[in-house]
């Protein structure tokens, strides 16, 4: 998905492009949290699978959401808050114009965390439940969903960065 806005934004300038990438690498760095997150949490979930505890799936399942969901809560907030420090903090020779797309990349990125946070925790809990269908469907929905309104919002709408932002909030949501 990354590698497809930072695409897409290419129309829009060297500016955005520049701002994608900076902004990708924390938003990589975001996503592998709630990975590890929910790979553990999958790893209870399909231990209670294997002892036949229901109760237990139930219970592991709830708590990788709650820890999933609460975590991006938190980075989100923080990273709503703090953008102009932490961009500036880390590009402190970044041209103007730079260090504001990548703000404002930042903050829609960050509120993309919450819905990404739950379908990440979600999407593993079907594989350790042994249901790969529908975690292969979400990911092209999800895929699916990122391509058009990056399309849509980019390349037609003509809203730049701020449209793959809005493409990354959207196929999330709507993953979630």
């Amino acid at each position: 998905i990354n590698m497809l806005s930072t695409a897409m934004v290419s129309s829009t300038g060297e500016a955005a492009i520049a701002a994608a990438n900076m902004v990708g690498s924390i938003n990589s760095i975001v996503a592998l949290v709630f990975n590890s997150f929910a790979i553990g949490g999958s790893i209870v979930i399909a231990r209670a699978k294997g002892h036949g505890d229901d109760h237990g799936i139930r219970n592991a399942i709830g708590g990788t959401i709650a820890l999933c969901g609460s975590t991006s809560l938190v980075l989100t907030c923080f990273l709503l808050a703090f953008a102009n420090v932490l961009v500036n903090l880390l590009y402190p020779a970044a041209e103007p114009l730079l260090v504001e797309y990548s703000i404002r990349y930042m903050r829609l990125i960050a509120l993309s965390f919450i819905p990404y946070a739950v379908f990440n925790a979600v999407f593993n809990a079907f594989r350790s439940l042994g249901d790969t269908r529908s975690s292969l469907f979400l990911t092209v929905v999800i895929n699916v969903v990122h391509l058009v309104c990056s399309f849509v919002f980019i390349n037609i709408m003509q809203l730049g960065i701020n449209g793959a932002g809005y493409s990354y909030i959207l196929a999330r949501v709507i993953g979630a």
